[in-house]
Order: structure tokens, then C-alpha cells, then sequence
């Protein structure tokens, strides 16, 4: 689909190597591991070299203690971490922020608490900056994470809020069935 900057979900060392490798004459990517040490799954980003230049990026944790690497709480059954960055567009000469994350499949407190985090997180370092959110967030449109999310001063939901109607799949699942009946969104683009 030729995407300018890609934010991956449930990419552990090996594969973030491998897809670095793949497409290493297109893009770049950044990103770590949500561990303590900062191994293992992480939400990378890849973007296009040519068309976007990478000025700072970071991680935090969807938990009390976001600056804590491998930190959790509440109801998460595992940890989870957001990639966060800001670049700058060749082509048009603008900057934006970008976090990509990926939320608890279990946990509806820590969905929740996820949701606002990212928030204080965008407001603390967006600079004023445009935001864009992209993630699994493993959870429905209508819930209270989504809520939070979709109703405040940085960003919508693209979905709901874009001038063309969306096409395709809403569900991110399909279990390698493609006949597989469409259920709703867990994935989102908030902007």
C-alpha cells in the first residue's frame, strides 16, 4: 500500500530486525521493547527516509508510572508501551507528533487509564505540534478508552470524523479466514 509512516503492533526483536532488513532501502525504524530491559514487543515506527526526518522520539508505559520501564497496573494482564516522535515532512516543510501503542486485551481499567495517559503524555510533549495516535487498542468505538480519546482539544477519531467515508474491513481480526464475518474496530487512527 506504499504507507508513509507505518506504526506496528506486537513486533518483537527478530521481527523488528527482519522488517528493518525488508525494507531497509525504503524505510527507517525506531522503537523499543516493553520490558524492563527494554527487550521484546514494542509498537516501532516505520516511516519513509526520503520523504520525513525523524527530530527525537521516546518510549513510556501504559501504567502509573509511565517513565518506568516494564512497569503495569491495575487490571493489564501484561505490559504495554507507546512509541512517541516528532517529525518533520520534506515535502511540506510541516512537523507533527506521533504515538503509536498498543493496549491491553484484558484489561478494561487499563485500557482506560491507557487512554488518558497517552493524552498527558501528547500534551506534555507535543510542543503544539499537530497529534496523530495510531494502535491495537483492543477495544470497541463505543467504550470508555475510546471516549476519552475521541472527545478532548488534540484529536478525533479519523473514522468518524473524516470527510470520505471509510471502506474495507473494520475489524482488525480475521484468523487467516478472509470470508470471515467483519465485527468492529480494535485498531484506530485518531488525528
Amino acid at each position: 500500500y506504499d504507507f508513509d509512516i507505518i506504526g506496528a503492533q506486537e513486533v518483537n526483536d527478530e521481527m523488528k530486525e527482519a522488517l528493518a532488513e525488508d525494507l531497509k532501502d525504503t524505510y527507517s525504524v525506531f522503537g523499543e521493547g516493553r520490558r524492563e530491559d527494554r527487550k521484546g514487543e514494542g509498537t516501532p515506527i516505520f516511516y519513509k527516509t526520503d520523504r520525513f526526518e525523524l527530530l527525537e522520539w521516546g518510549s513510556f508505559w501504559l501504567s502509573e508510572t509511565p517513565d518506568v520501564p516494564g512497569s503495569k497496573n491495575w487490571d493489564a494482564s501484561v505490559t504495554r508501551i507507546a512509541t512517541w516522535s516528532k517529525f518533520l515532512d520534506k515535502k511540506t516543510k510541516k512537523k507533527f507528533f506521533y504515538i503509536n501503542t498498543h493496549f491491553d486485551h484484558k484489561g478494561p481499567v487499563s485500557r482506560t487509564e491507557a487512554a488518558k495517559i497517552l493524552l498527558d503524555k501528547a500534551r506534555e510533549l507535543h510542543d503544539g505540534l499537530p497529534v496523530f495516535f495510531t494502535g491495537d487498542l483492543n477495544t470497541g468505538p463505543r467504550s470508555e478508552a475510546i471516549a476519552i480519546l475521541s472527545d478532548n482539544e488534540l484529536v478525533k477519531d479519523s473514522y468518524t470524523s473524516s470527510e470520505t467515508a471509510p471502506t474495507g474491513r473494520k475489524s482488525p481480526y480475521y484468523g487467516f479466514d478472509f470470508d470471515r464475518q467483519d465485527t468492529d474496530r480494535g485498531d484506530f487512527i485518531l488525528v
